[in-house]
């Protein structure tokens, strides 16, 4: 259960890690 919320916790803060290195790719890509 711990370890379940471990990476849904991860999961998240990967998510919103990786959003603005998206966007800048995105902006250099273009």
């Amino acid at each position: 259960m711990t370890s379940y919320c471990r990476n849904f916790r991860s999961g998240i803060w990967f998510m919103f890690a990786s959003m603005p290195i998206k966007l800048i790719i995105w902006a250099l890509l273009t």
